[in-house]
């Protein structure tokens, strides 16, 4: 149990279902069926599933609420469990004086009570209500009030259910940053919420139960999406999250708008998402704001999304703020994008994406890509697939931008390929299609990407996509492990290099050990040791070696084409 906080071992929960007739037991209901967990210390666990799928009576089992009917449950720490927010309030006691009741429910002393009152006030954030009797209270206020109240518990383990559904997003940005302090403090957490897009972003772990049993388990990343797929895969579906106010379902919905030509409701739906804190949307709004000549509120959009991590956001910001968005710098790079080659169309293509401030700038920014695009230029045509997918400076063509990106993956381009896999995973422009997910993730598997091999090993071992297959599944997560290891020993054979013959084992040792994880680092530099060699023996193993790294998307080709000219392995062509 040492780094472990948690272990569940076949737990199960059963009810018993009794008939008027005689009062007897006529069949059971399984709720938690034979469920095996382990949740480590630090661990931020976001548990999803649809109703009754068994993710409350999970909760409730780790809370010594109710006891599993099967199993062993071990729990190491004090746990705060946040089941319902809303419980233990006196409706006709004010909301003063519910404080220090609900402080009681939880352990907090008087004192500890009396000292933090005024942050406690300020946190839930009611005004004068704070006086008034709960009966008075909306959902809202009374949430805001039971979390603030829950910010100071002193627990090694904190189980929330269904904290972010409730409130405004000023309440959800509260929540999330108070959970992600809990991480930074190494406390662990189990939450529920139907906002895998929140969840993403904090979780270092998901659980996905269907049925009271575990079917999924992974990184958010990874089960989050396939976990979309399910729940928002139809219009039905997606309208009543998005009207519940889940902010990825919001976004989705105005980029489907849109592909419809109804502008009003992607605007609306755009701003709701916004007003969520989906950073995508914050960007896009920005700029219809800007548009409408709103430039502060613009800027306020671009900042929060800018603090969320959304890199286009901190670069739209910054051109805002800082007076990059016009003047002689853009009149300078026009003029040598007219007169010179694809890569000056391109970086004045970009500088013009980079500082839109409105609507007619990102048209311009497309119209400049389109025409690097035309001159040859993979870049330029990346960056118009992507306006042109998200209907931004020209009209709406998820069809035709999906497959600009697909002819881009097929050349090797990883960032066409990343983007192919969240296309067919999130269901934003077109329907989700697990099977597509899956061979996109396959190929940045094969050239290398750790984070793709680990997530078709999942894939593989849920029958996400496919049938499953553990067999694959677990080479791959050996192929994982290697690609993980590919920093240090890569860093140790260029050190052997230097070192040289009076190590054990030397770099060209090391580093075919990691070709076998399709390590590209390590293709390149054996390579580039044996072609230095005169008369290389293993010219076969030379070419294998170039056609490996060649084939790993964002390798070079060069030494490819050095064999090729050289006869390394194969028919000299000068060709």
């Amino acid at each position: 149990m040492d780094g472990h906080a948690i272990e569940l071992k076949g737990v199960t929960k059963t009810y018993s279902i009794r008939t008027k007739e005689n009062g007897r037991k006529s069949s059971t209901n399984t709720v938690l069926d034979h469920i095996d967990l382990t949740v480590r210390k630090g661990e931020i666990i976001g548990v999803l599933g649809g109703n009754g799928s068994g993710k409350s009576t999970l909760l409730k089992i780790l809370s010594n609420i109710i006891a599993p009917t099967e199993g062993r449950v071990v729990v190491n720490g004090k746990v705060a469990s946040i089941l319902e927010l809303t419980v233990g309030f006196h409706d006709e006691l004010s909301g003063l004086e519910n404080i220090y009741i609900r402080a009681k429910l939880y352990g907090i002393p008087r004192k500890v009570i009396d000292e933090r009152l005024g942050d406690i006030i300020e946190y839930a954030d009611i005004g004068d209500y704070i006086h008034n009797p709960v009966r008075t209270y909306s959902s809202g206020m009374k949430s805001r009030l039971a979390f603030a109240v829950m910010v100071n518990v002193d627990a090694d383990i904190f189980i929330i259910d269904e904290a972010l559904s409730v409130g405004d997003s000023r309440f959800t940005i509260k929540t999330v940053g108070f959970l992600e302090n809990l991480a930074v403090q190494g406390k662990t957490v189990l939450i529920t919420s139907h906002s895998t897009y929140v969840l993403r972003s904090f979780c270092t772990r998901a659980v996905v139960l269907d049925g009271g049993k575990i079917v999924a388990d992974g990184l958010p990343d990874v089960v989050c999406p396939a976990y979309d797929v399910i729940d928002l895969g139809s219009q039905e579906a997606l309208v009543e999250h998005a009207g519940k106010g889940i902010p990825q379902a919001q976004y989705i919905l105005s980029k489907r708008c849109l592909a419809d030509g109804d502008r009003e409701g992607y605007a609306d739906w755009l701003s709701k998402a916004a007003y969520s804190n989906h950073p995508k949307a914050m960007v896009e709004y920005a700029a219809v704001r800007a548009s409408e000549g709103d430039t502060a509120e613009a800027e306020r959009l671009l900042l929060s999304a800018a603090k969320r991590g959304n890199t286009e956001a901190m670069w739209r910001y910054s051109a805002m703020t800082q007076g990059f968005d016009g003047g002689d710098i853009r009149h300078g790079l026009k003029a040598i994008a007219r007169k010179g080659d694809h890569f000056d169309v391109y970086r004045f293509a970009r500088y013009l994406d980079l500082t839109a401030l409105n609507d007619d700038d990102l048209a311009q920014a497309y119209n400049e890509y389109e025409r690097a695009a035309r001159m040859g230029n993979k870049g330029a045509c990346y960056e118009a697939a992507l306006m042109k997918l998200n209907g931004i400076g020209t009209p709406i063509d998820s069809e035709g931008a999906i497959q600009d990106l697909r002819d881009l993956a097929e050349q090797g381009d990883m960032q066409a390929m990343q983007d192919l896999v969240r296309i067919y995973t999130d269901g934003t422009y077109i329907s989700p299609d697990t099977k597509e997910q899956l061979r996109w993730q396959t190929k940045l598997a094969n050239a290398g990407v750790a984070r793709s091999q680990f997530a078709v090993a999942m894939m593989l071992m849920n029958g996400i996509g496919t049938e499953p297959d553990p067999a694959a599944a677990e080479e791959w997560l050996a192929r994982y492990a290697v690609s993980s290891l590919e920093d240090p020993l890569a860093d140790a054979a260029d050190s052997a290099k230097i070192i040289g013959s009076k190590l054990p084992m030397d770099a060209y040792a090391i580093n075919m050990s990691l070709i076998g994880g399709y390590s590209r680092r390590a293709l390149i530099s054996n390579l580039s040791v044996m072609l230095d060699v005169p008369n290389v023996k293993d010219k076969d193993l030379v070419f294998q070696l170039s056609q490996q790294a060649a084939n790993s998307a964002g390798a070079s080709s060069t030494v490819l084409a050095e064999c090729y000219l050289k006869g390394i392995g194969t028919e000299p062509q000068v060709e």
